[in-house]
């Protein structure tokens, strides 16, 4: 089974059904949620989602949202070793960094962002990064 790591970004996408991105990565999801592929989170991105969800709604709805995807998902914790890589790779966003190195110590088979461009360190490396749509196209 492939096992996807997903960036904050696209779970937000649909978590706040936000077009044009929610439909590519809502399959994603699905996916995940019935077990074709393994879902992986990290924690800065679950602190992300409630921040933002309990901003928009209010606390009981951002903690049931975050049950949901903590029943969906894998949550993956960073060790010290994943913040040092990001630091010494000088990424240009910090957090991304230790996105894409939760991935890389989680050993994903792909990392899932809308945002590719600011992955651009990883390109040709492991995992690969791709867009929802992409990884549909690439392992459909």
């Amino acid at each position: 089974m492939k096992q996807v790591f997903w960036d904050t970004n696209v779970l937000l996408d649909i978590l706040l059904k936000r077009d044009p991105f929610f439909a590519p990565a809502a399959r994603l999801w699905l996916a995940t949620e019935s077990g074709e592929l393994g879902g992986q989170v990290s924690i800065p991105s679950l602190t992300t989602i409630f921040y933002l969800v309990s901003k928009s709604t209010d606390r009981r709805t951002a903690s049931s949202v975050l049950k949901t995807v903590c029943s969906v998902f894998h949550v993956v914790s960073s060790p010290t070793a994943v913040v040092r890589r990001a630091l010494d790779d000088d990424w240009k966003d910090f957090e991304d960094g230790i996105q894409y190195h939760t991935a890389v110590f989680a050993k994903a088979d792909c990392f899932i962002t809308r945002n590719t461009r600011d992955f651009s360190r990883a390109q040709g490396t492991r995992p690969p990064v791709l867009t929802p749509a992409e990884f549909l196209l690439t392992f459909s």
